[in-house]
């Protein structure tokens, strides 16, 4: 579960009892289905990816793998946070190097997440990357997407391994019976009481007091 699963307009109808513990194994599964998805997008849009934007922490693990897994050598991390504030909602915590060292002005660049739930962090990346790079393509892989999010304001290509009803714009049953998953994941780097605290101070309107980015 990422920061911006966090945000309190999005999360009050959240039990605990939805919340479930991924496996590294399971994990792993859903890594393999995104490589996948991001291969099998990439040859039917004749894309070739030029430098891959990691949200930060989370989106470390999708991000460094499927640089891997493309050989692409330059990886920008960029990192965000919820405030709970309406004045400034996001605060930018970690800019990479810059973007424009060795990628064309037209350059493909992926942007790799765990859990988007809004967009908001997405579309901010997709802003600040196209700041230095305003002719750039933003391919955004996420491992687990909203099925609320058909589309993303400055995001050309979107992928992601399973789509997730957290946002609960579907109903439980419909969404159980389209293959939705209910369920909001906790990864397994993260720790389960620490994120239900999060969650419980975000629903009763509190910032949680926790180094969770």
């Amino acid at each position: 579960m990422t920061s911006q699963s966090l945000y309190p307009n999005h999360i009050r109808h959240i039990r605990k009892e939805d919340l479930r513990l991924l496996s590294y194994a399971e994990f792993g599964q859903l890594l393999e289905i995104l490589t996948d998805k991001v291969f099998a997008a990439c040859q039917e849009r004749r894309l070739r990816i030029d430098a891959v934007a990691p949200i930060l922490r989370s989106g470390a693990f999708p991000g460094c793998h499927l640089a891997s897994k493309l050989g692409v050598t330059g990886v920008f991390p960029l990192q965000y946070k919820h405030t709970c504030d309406a004045d400034q909602p996001l605060l930018s915590r970690y800019r990479g190097p810059t973007l424009t060292s060795g990628i064309p002005d037209n350059g493909v660049i992926l942007v790799a997440d765990t859990n988007t739930v809004t967009g908001e962090i997405a579309q901010r990346a997709a802003a600040d990357i196209r700041a230095e790079l305003p002719e750039s393509r933003i391919f955004f892989a996420s491992v687990m997407l909203d099925v609320s999010l058909e589309a993303i304001p400055g995001v050309d290509v979107m992928v992601s391994a399973r789509r997730t009803n957290e946002r609960r714009t579907v109903p439980r049953e419909a969404a159980r019976r389209a293959g939705i998953w209910n369920e909001v994941f906790i990864f397994p780097w993260e720790n389960f009481n620490e994120q239900w605290s999060e969650i419980r101070a975000a629903q009763d309107g509190r910032r949680a007091h926790s180094s969770h980015a």
